[in-house]
C-alpha cells in the first residue's frame, strides 16, 4: 500500500510506503530532503506508484513511547478533546494578542469543564519562543505566566503540551539547536547523540526549569499514545524545508550559522532530522493501531 499527498511549493509529492514494494526503471520525483527517488507502476497500490525504499536517516529518534505524562481519559471517549495551538509566542514578554488568546483558550476550557468534558492535552505546531530560539527566561514570561500553566487557579494548570518546533525556535537565541555536536560540551548526550535544543526534556536539557516538565518535547520527532481515548500523537520537524528563515531571517540566523559551521553544516543536520521525521512516520503506520492519529509540525502540507 502507497500513500500520495499533494504538498505546496516545490515539492510535488510525497509517498510513504507500508508493504514492501515492487523496483522498476521510471522517472523521479523529489520526497521532502532525501535524493530523487525512483517510482514504478504497480496495479497493486495506490495512484500505480512504488518507492524503492530509502535509506534510514543517521539521525536517531530518542525517546520514551506510550504516555509518560499520563494523560487521564475522564468517561467515554468523546467526553475528551485536545487544543491545536501554533504561533503563539511573544518575544520578549506577552503581547496584547497572546493575552487575549490566553484568555479566550482559558474562557474555553472552564466552559468545556463545566459541561462535563476533560482537556488531554495542547497540541504546539512550532513557532513557540520568538523571535530567535527559546532564552531562559522565556519559559515564564512567554508561558508560563500568560497561560497560567504553573498557576493553580488556571484551566491550563498541568495541562500537558505536546510541542513541536516551528522556524522561530531556532536561532540566535538558542544557537546550538541545529547542530548539537559543534558544542564544546552537549546539554547532554543520549546513545552517543548530542543535543543542545533548549526546549528538549530534561533528559536532553537539565537546564530546563523543574516546573516546565508538561511541556513535552522528548526529541525533533517522536510519538505519544493515549489508548484510552484511542489517539495517537505523531510530531516531526520539518524546517529543512525553511533553512534561510530559521531565526525568521538572517538577523536571527547569522551568528548561529556561523557558530555551526555555516548553513552547509545546518543544512545537513536539518536534512537528517527530516529523514528521521519521515522514518517515524512510516513505522507509525505499520505499528500504530489508534482510531485517531494526530500528526503535528509546522509547515502546512509538508507532512
Amino acid at each position: 500500500l502507497a500513500q500520495a499527498m499533494l504538498a505546496q511549493g516545490s515539492w510535488s509529492v510525497e509517498v510513504a510506503i507500508l508493504d514492501p514494494v515492487c523496483t522498476c526503471a521510471l522517472p523521479s520525483c523529489i520526497m521532502g530532503p532525501r535524493e530523487s527517488v525512483a517510482l514504478a507502476a504497480c496495479s497493486t497500490l495506490m495512484f500505480g506508484c512504488a518507492l524503492v525504499q530509502p535509506p534510514k536517516s543517521p539521525y536517531t529518534n530518542n525517546y520514551e513511547g506510550g504516555n509518560p505524562l499520563g494523560i487521564q481519559v475522564v468517561g467515554s471517549r468523546s467526553s475528551n478533546y485536545f487544543i491545536i495551538l501554533g504561533d503563539w509566542g511573544e518575544a520578549g514578554s506577552p503581547g496584547v494578542c497572546q493575552r487575549a488568546v490566553a484568555e479566550m483558550m482559558n474562557d474555553y476550557i472552564r466552559g468545556q469543564k463545566a459541561s462535563g468534558k476533560n482537556l488531554l492535552f495542547v497540541a504546539s505546531v512550532g513557532d513557540n519562543f520568538y523571535w530567535s530560539g527559546i532564552t531562559p527566561g522565556a519559559w515564564e514570561t512567554s508561558w508560563a505566566e500568560p497561560y497560567g500553566t504553573n498557576h493553580p487557579d488556571s484551566p491550563l494548570f498541568n495541562v500537558p503540551w505536546l510541542a513541536v518546533l516551528g522556524n522561530h525556535d531556532y536561532g540566535n537565541s538558542d544557537a546550538y539547536a541545529f547542530c548539537p555536536s559543534a558544542q564544546g560540551v552537549p546539554l547532554a548526550s543520549v546513545a552517543g547523540q548530542s543535543y543542545g535544543h533548549g526546549q528538549f526534556n530534561a533528559d536532553k536539557n537539565p537546564e530546563r526549569p523543574a516546573n516546565t516538565r508538561h511541556y513535552w518535547m522528548p526529541d525533533y520527532n517522536y510519538h505519544y499514545e493515549i489508548p484510552e481515548a484511542s489517539l495517537e500523537v505523531i510530531a516531526i520537524d520539518t524546517n529543512y524545508l525553511d533553512i534561510h528563515n530559521l531565526g525568521g531571517d538572517a538577523r536571527g540566523n547569522a551568528v548561529a550559522f556561523n557558530m555551526c559551521g555555516g548553513i552547509d553544516s545546518v543544512r545537513s543536520f536539518m536534512s537528517d532530522v527530516a529523514m528521521a521525521g519521515q522514518d517515524l512516520l512510516r513505522e507509525r503506520a505499520r505499528l500504530g493501531t489508534a482510531k485517531t492519529v494526530l500528526i503535528i509540525q509546522h509547515y502546512p502540507g509538508a507532512c
